[in-house]
Parts: structure tokens; sequence; C-alpha cells
């Protein structure tokens, strides 16, 4: 395959405009993240409750990409870098998960 039938492939090149959004998707889903776990004892707090606490300006679609985010970042954590901090504690991104997963069904239901 040469340079041009790779490039046919994709609709249009990626381009520095597709990284400036790239980059704020990123971080909404980072702030998001902060906003919905928080330290420990929030974390805590969004488990205990009936519902989690859904944070102000997110719609669905913002907890779903965080969502494919977790997974992703989860599957590198644990199967390209064994060593990484959050890789040693698998306990807190499932509990994390089950934050994320709740808030969603939570929205979906709304």
């Amino acid at each position: 395959m040469n340079e041009q039938e790779f490039d046919s492939r994709f609709p249009r090149p990626f381009v520095r405009a597709d990284a400036i959004q790239a980059d704020a998707r990123a971080r909404r889903c980072a702030t998001l993240a902060a906003a919905l776990w928080g330290n420990a004892d929030h974390l805590q707090r969004q488990l205990a409750a009936p519902h989690p606490e859904i944070p102000q300006g997110f719609e669905l679609s913002d907890f779903q990409e965080l969502q494919q985010r977790v997974l992703v970042f989860q599957w590198f954590a644990h199967r390209r870098f064994p060593t990484f901090p959050d890789a040693q504690h698998p306990q807190l991104w499932e509990a994390r998960r089950e934050v994320l997963r709740r808030a969603i069904e939570y929205l979906e239901d709304r």
C-alpha cells in the first residue's frame, strides 16, 4: 500500500483543528472524571448514594466518552504498563467504573 492508497481510506487528513478538538475533548473528560470521582472520600460517597451526583454542565455523551477512555486507559495500563501505579489498584478502577456506569444509567433513565 502506498501513501496515496493509505490516505484514501480516511475521509480527510488529520489537521491542526482536529488535534485542538481532540485536546478539548480529552480535557473535558479529565474535568468530568475529577468532578465525578474526586478523592477517595468523594468516590466512597458516590458509591454509597442511591445514584451518583451528576456534575453540572455535562451531557450523557460526555459520560459515554469518558467510559470509552477509561476502557482504553485500563487496557494500556494493564497490558502495556503493568507497573503503572493505577494498574496496581484494580479495586479503585472497579469503583470508578461502577460510579460511571450508574451515572450513565441514571442519565439514560431521566
